[in-house]
Protein backbone atom coordinates (compact mmCIF):
# COMPACT_ATOMS: atom_id res chain seq x y z
CA UNK A 1 0.00 0.00 0.00
CA UNK A 2 3.18 2.41 1.19
CA UNK A 3 4.68 1.37 -2.21
CA UNK A 4 1.26 2.72 -4.48
CA UNK A 5 0.87 5.89 -2.58
CA UNK A 6 4.52 6.76 -3.18
CA UNK A 7 4.13 5.94 -6.43
CA UNK A 8 0.68 7.76 -6.62
CA UNK A 9 2.71 11.08 -5.00
CA UNK A 10 5.86 10.86 -7.39
CA UNK A 11 2.91 10.95 -10.43
CA UNK A 12 0.76 13.85 -8.98
CA UNK A 13 3.93 15.64 -8.11
CA UNK A 14 4.91 15.77 -11.76
CA UNK A 15 1.36 17.49 -13.00
CA UNK A 16 1.40 20.87 -13.29
CA UNK A 17 -2.10 22.32 -12.89
CA UNK A 18 -2.61 25.26 -15.78
CA UNK A 19 -2.00 28.80 -14.34
CA UNK A 20 -0.75 27.75 -10.59
CA UNK A 21 2.60 28.98 -12.46
CA UNK A 22 4.69 25.66 -12.17
CA UNK A 23 2.56 24.08 -8.98
CA UNK A 24 1.53 20.51 -9.53
CA UNK A 25 -1.56 18.78 -7.97
CA UNK A 26 0.20 17.40 -5.42
CA UNK A 27 1.85 20.92 -4.20
CA UNK A 28 -1.56 22.12 -3.64
CA UNK A 29 -2.82 19.12 -1.90
CA UNK A 30 0.07 19.33 0.27
CA UNK A 31 -0.69 23.25 0.60
CA UNK A 32 -4.37 22.60 1.36
CA UNK A 33 -3.80 20.16 4.33
CA UNK A 34 -1.66 22.77 5.53
CA UNK A 35 -3.46 25.78 5.53
CA UNK A 36 -6.36 24.00 6.85
CA UNK A 37 -4.67 22.94 10.17
CA UNK A 38 -3.25 26.68 10.67
CA UNK A 39 -6.13 29.21 9.26
CA UNK A 40 -9.85 29.57 11.05
CA UNK A 41 -11.43 30.06 7.74
CA UNK A 42 -14.91 29.65 9.09
CA UNK A 43 -15.16 32.53 11.45
CA UNK A 44 -13.05 34.66 8.87
CA UNK A 45 -15.37 33.70 6.05
CA UNK A 46 -18.60 34.38 8.11
CA UNK A 47 -17.89 38.02 8.89
CA UNK A 48 -17.23 38.41 5.11
CA UNK A 49 -20.09 36.76 4.07
CA UNK A 50 -22.48 39.28 6.43
CA UNK A 51 -20.50 42.62 4.84
CA UNK A 52 -20.85 41.08 1.11
CA UNK A 53 -24.36 40.01 1.46
CA UNK A 54 -25.23 43.96 2.82
CA UNK A 55 -22.75 45.46 0.17
CA UNK A 56 -24.03 43.42 -2.74
CA UNK A 57 -27.55 44.13 -3.33
CA UNK A 58 -27.37 48.13 -3.18
CA UNK A 59 -24.12 47.54 -5.42
CA UNK A 60 -26.19 45.44 -8.07
CA UNK A 61 -28.81 48.18 -7.56
CA UNK A 62 -26.90 51.13 -8.21
CA UNK A 63 -25.38 48.87 -11.49
CA UNK A 64 -28.83 48.05 -13.05
CA UNK A 65 -30.17 51.80 -12.43
CA UNK A 66 -26.97 53.34 -14.36
CA UNK A 67 -28.28 51.05 -17.66
CA UNK A 68 -30.95 53.19 -18.81
CA UNK A 69 -28.44 56.52 -18.95
CA UNK A 70 -26.08 54.68 -20.87
CA UNK A 71 -26.27 54.75 -24.70
CA UNK A 72 -24.95 51.39 -25.53
CA UNK A 73 -26.98 49.15 -27.73
CA UNK A 74 -27.73 45.78 -26.15
CA UNK A 75 -26.41 46.43 -22.98
CA UNK A 76 -28.62 45.39 -20.90
CA UNK A 77 -28.95 41.51 -22.66
CA UNK A 78 -25.33 41.47 -21.92
CA UNK A 79 -25.27 42.23 -18.38
CA UNK A 80 -27.96 40.11 -17.84
CA UNK A 81 -25.73 36.85 -19.94
CA UNK A 82 -22.38 37.91 -17.62
CA UNK A 83 -24.91 37.91 -14.23
CA UNK A 84 -26.24 34.58 -15.34
CA UNK A 85 -22.87 33.25 -15.80
CA UNK A 86 -21.17 34.03 -12.29
CA UNK A 87 -24.64 33.92 -10.36
CA UNK A 88 -26.64 30.50 -9.17
CA UNK A 89 -29.67 30.38 -11.20
CA UNK A 90 -32.50 30.48 -8.23
CA UNK A 91 -31.00 33.49 -6.94
CA UNK A 92 -30.86 35.82 -10.48
CA UNK A 93 -34.50 34.49 -11.26
CA UNK A 94 -35.60 35.67 -8.08
CA UNK A 95 -34.35 39.38 -8.22
CA UNK A 96 -35.03 39.40 -12.62
CA UNK A 97 -37.95 41.20 -12.94
CA UNK A 98 -36.45 43.81 -10.24
CA UNK A 99 -33.46 44.29 -12.53
CA UNK A 100 -35.48 44.22 -15.26
CA UNK A 101 -37.72 46.99 -14.03
CA UNK A 102 -34.71 49.09 -13.48
CA UNK A 103 -33.54 48.64 -16.56
CA UNK A 104 -36.67 49.89 -18.21
CA UNK A 105 -37.51 52.39 -16.18
CA UNK A 106 -34.95 55.79 -15.26
CA UNK A 107 -35.04 56.42 -11.21
CA UNK A 108 -32.83 59.04 -10.64
CA UNK A 109 -33.87 58.91 -6.89
CA UNK A 110 -33.25 55.07 -6.88
CA UNK A 111 -29.77 55.42 -9.04
CA UNK A 112 -28.42 58.86 -6.44
CA UNK A 113 -29.57 56.67 -3.14
CA UNK A 114 -27.97 53.59 -5.16
CA UNK A 115 -24.94 55.23 -5.31
CA UNK A 116 -24.45 56.12 -1.75
CA UNK A 117 -25.18 52.52 -0.69
CA UNK A 118 -23.37 50.76 -2.63
CA UNK A 119 -20.16 53.48 -2.27
CA UNK A 120 -20.56 52.73 1.53
CA UNK A 121 -21.35 48.70 1.67
CA UNK A 122 -19.78 47.56 -1.02
CA UNK A 123 -16.54 49.07 -0.30
CA UNK A 124 -17.44 47.79 3.55
CA UNK A 125 -17.38 44.28 1.87
CA UNK A 126 -13.87 44.48 0.78
CA UNK A 127 -12.73 46.20 3.11
CA UNK A 128 -13.91 43.35 5.04
CA UNK A 129 -12.13 40.93 3.11
CA UNK A 130 -8.80 42.71 3.45
CA UNK A 131 -9.36 42.81 6.71
CA UNK A 132 -9.87 38.99 6.92
CA UNK A 133 -6.73 38.65 4.00
CA UNK A 134 -4.30 40.88 7.13
CA UNK A 135 -5.24 37.82 9.83
CA UNK A 136 -3.46 35.45 7.42
CA UNK A 137 -0.50 33.90 9.39
CA UNK A 138 1.43 34.93 6.42
CA UNK A 139 1.31 38.43 6.24
CA UNK A 140 3.08 40.50 8.57
CA UNK A 141 3.00 44.14 7.21
CA UNK A 142 -0.27 45.17 8.03
CA UNK A 143 -1.90 48.48 6.52
CA UNK A 144 -3.40 51.73 8.22
CA UNK A 145 -7.21 51.75 8.66
CA UNK A 146 -7.66 54.66 6.82
CA UNK A 147 -5.60 54.01 4.21
CA UNK A 148 -7.21 50.60 3.91
CA UNK A 149 -10.61 51.62 4.10
CA UNK A 150 -9.67 54.02 0.60
CA UNK A 151 -7.81 51.38 -0.85
CA UNK A 152 -11.33 48.86 -0.60
CA UNK A 153 -13.27 51.88 -1.93
CA UNK A 154 -10.77 52.11 -5.18
CA UNK A 155 -10.94 48.09 -5.53
CA UNK A 156 -14.91 48.39 -5.27
CA UNK A 157 -14.43 50.89 -8.56
CA UNK A 158 -12.20 48.99 -10.27
CA UNK A 159 -14.55 46.30 -10.35
CA UNK A 160 -17.43 47.76 -11.42
CA UNK A 161 -15.04 49.33 -14.03
CA UNK A 162 -14.07 45.82 -15.21
CA UNK A 163 -17.17 44.50 -15.30
CA UNK A 164 -18.43 47.39 -17.55
CA UNK A 165 -15.41 46.92 -19.88
CA UNK A 166 -16.19 43.38 -20.48
CA UNK A 167 -19.75 43.66 -20.95
CA UNK A 168 -18.81 46.52 -23.70
CA UNK A 169 -16.17 44.28 -24.95
CA UNK A 170 -18.85 41.49 -25.65
CA UNK A 171 -21.07 43.89 -27.78
CA UNK A 172 -18.37 44.97 -29.25
CA UNK A 173 -17.28 41.83 -30.73
CA UNK A 174 -20.92 40.89 -31.84
CA UNK A 175 -20.75 43.94 -33.84
CA UNK A 176 -17.51 43.05 -35.56
CA UNK A 177 -19.25 39.54 -36.09
CA UNK A 178 -22.64 41.49 -37.78
CA UNK A 179 -20.25 43.58 -39.73
CA UNK A 180 -18.07 40.66 -41.35
CA UNK A 181 -21.48 38.97 -42.13
CA UNK A 182 -19.76 35.93 -43.59
CA UNK A 183 -22.25 33.27 -43.65
CA UNK A 184 -19.88 30.62 -41.75
CA UNK A 185 -19.59 32.83 -38.95
CA UNK A 186 -23.13 33.33 -38.94
CA UNK A 187 -24.05 29.96 -38.60
CA UNK A 188 -21.43 29.61 -35.78
CA UNK A 189 -22.27 32.69 -34.03
CA UNK A 190 -24.27 31.24 -30.85
CA UNK A 191 -21.51 29.14 -30.16
CA UNK A 192 -19.22 31.47 -30.36
CA UNK A 193 -20.66 34.30 -28.58
CA UNK A 194 -21.49 31.75 -25.66
CA UNK A 195 -17.44 30.97 -25.74
CA UNK A 196 -16.65 34.14 -25.64
CA UNK A 197 -18.43 35.34 -23.22
CA UNK A 198 -17.17 32.29 -20.73
CA UNK A 199 -13.89 33.42 -21.36
CA UNK A 200 -14.85 37.30 -20.58
CA UNK A 201 -16.36 36.04 -17.23
CA UNK A 202 -13.19 33.76 -16.74
CA UNK A 203 -10.99 36.79 -17.61
CA UNK A 204 -12.95 39.11 -15.23
CA UNK A 205 -12.86 37.08 -12.20
CA UNK A 206 -9.65 36.05 -12.46
CA UNK A 207 -8.36 39.48 -12.82
CA UNK A 208 -10.50 40.99 -10.23
CA UNK A 209 -9.92 38.38 -7.31
CA UNK A 210 -6.05 38.88 -8.64
CA UNK A 211 -6.14 43.03 -8.39
CA UNK A 212 -7.85 42.14 -4.50
CA UNK A 213 -5.19 39.65 -4.10
CA UNK A 214 -2.58 42.07 -4.52
CA UNK A 215 -4.15 45.05 -2.62
CA UNK A 216 -4.57 42.25 0.21
CA UNK A 217 -0.72 41.82 0.65
CA UNK A 218 1.16 45.00 1.18
CA UNK A 219 4.15 42.70 1.40
CA UNK A 220 3.65 41.96 -2.52
CA UNK A 221 5.34 44.65 -4.99
CA UNK A 222 4.60 43.11 -8.18
CA UNK A 223 1.18 42.70 -9.50
CA UNK A 224 0.69 39.47 -11.46
CA UNK A 225 -2.91 38.55 -13.72
CA UNK A 226 -2.05 34.76 -13.85
CA UNK A 227 -1.21 33.66 -10.01
CA UNK A 228 -1.75 30.43 -8.53
CA UNK A 229 -4.26 31.82 -5.76
CA UNK A 230 -6.38 33.73 -8.65
CA UNK A 231 -6.39 30.46 -10.91
CA UNK A 232 -7.71 28.61 -7.85
CA UNK A 233 -10.49 30.65 -6.55
CA UNK A 234 -12.00 31.22 -9.97
CA UNK A 235 -11.82 27.64 -11.11
CA UNK A 236 -13.88 26.65 -7.70
CA UNK A 237 -15.99 29.74 -7.50
CA UNK A 238 -17.25 29.34 -11.07
CA UNK A 239 -17.70 25.50 -10.28
CA UNK A 240 -19.26 26.15 -6.81
CA UNK A 241 -21.57 28.52 -8.27
CA UNK A 242 -22.58 25.63 -11.13
CA UNK A 243 -23.20 23.35 -8.20
CA UNK A 244 -25.16 25.16 -6.32
CA UNK A 245 -27.34 26.18 -8.75
CA UNK A 246 -27.65 22.48 -10.43
CA UNK A 247 -28.85 21.27 -6.37
CA UNK A 248 -31.39 23.67 -5.83
CA UNK A 249 -32.53 23.22 -9.48
CA UNK A 250 -33.01 19.46 -9.58
CA UNK A 251 -32.72 18.02 -5.89
CA UNK A 252 -33.89 20.61 -3.05
CA UNK A 253 -36.95 22.21 -2.95
CA UNK A 254 -36.07 25.49 -0.79
CA UNK A 255 -38.20 27.63 -2.79
CA UNK A 256 -41.27 25.53 -3.10
CA UNK A 257 -41.16 25.53 1.01
CA UNK A 258 -39.78 28.61 2.03
CA UNK A 259 -40.96 30.93 -0.99
CA UNK A 260 -38.59 34.05 -1.21
CA UNK A 261 -36.59 33.26 1.92
CA UNK A 262 -34.71 29.84 -0.18
CA UNK A 263 -33.78 32.30 -2.33
CA UNK A 264 -32.06 34.19 0.21
CA UNK A 265 -30.69 31.40 1.63
CA UNK A 266 -28.65 30.21 -1.60
CA UNK A 267 -27.74 33.73 -1.39
CA UNK A 268 -26.06 33.27 1.67
CA UNK A 269 -24.71 29.89 1.08
CA UNK A 270 -23.35 30.83 -2.36
CA UNK A 271 -21.78 34.01 -0.90
CA UNK A 272 -20.40 32.31 2.29
CA UNK A 273 -18.58 30.08 -0.59
CA UNK A 274 -17.23 32.59 -2.46
CA UNK A 275 -15.93 33.98 0.74
CA UNK A 276 -14.36 30.63 1.75
CA UNK A 277 -12.84 30.00 -0.71
CA UNK A 278 -11.53 33.65 -1.76
CA UNK A 279 -9.86 33.05 1.78
CA UNK A 280 -7.84 30.26 0.99
CA UNK A 281 -7.23 31.13 -2.54
CA UNK A 282 -5.32 34.39 -0.71
CA UNK A 283 -3.34 31.87 1.63
CA UNK A 284 -2.08 30.09 -1.85
CA UNK A 285 -1.51 33.50 -2.94
CA UNK A 286 1.09 34.45 -0.80
CA UNK A 287 2.62 30.99 -0.44
CA UNK A 288 3.06 30.98 -3.88
CA UNK A 289 6.55 31.72 -4.22
CA UNK A 290 7.42 29.57 -0.79
CA UNK A 291 6.06 26.18 -2.54
CA UNK A 292 8.18 27.04 -5.52
CA UNK A 293 11.25 26.87 -3.67
CA UNK A 294 10.58 24.40 -1.36
CA UNK A 295 10.27 22.35 -4.56
CA UNK A 296 13.21 23.34 -6.25
CA UNK A 297 15.17 22.37 -2.98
Amino acid sequence: MSIFIDKLKNFTDLIPLPGFKGISIFDLLKFLKEVFSKGNFAIRSAAVSFHFFVGIFPALIFLVSLIPYLPIENLQENIFLQMKMILPKDIFHHFENTFKELFIRRHSVVLSIGFFLSIYYASKGINTLLIAFNQSYQVELKRNPIKQRLVSLGLFLVIITLFLAAVCLSIFSEKIFNFLNIEALIHMSITLFYILDLILVLALVSLSISILYYAGNPNIKKFKFINAGSSFATIIILLASWVLSFYFSHFNSYNKIYGSIGSLLIGLLWINTVSYVLIIGFELYTKEGEIKQRKSN
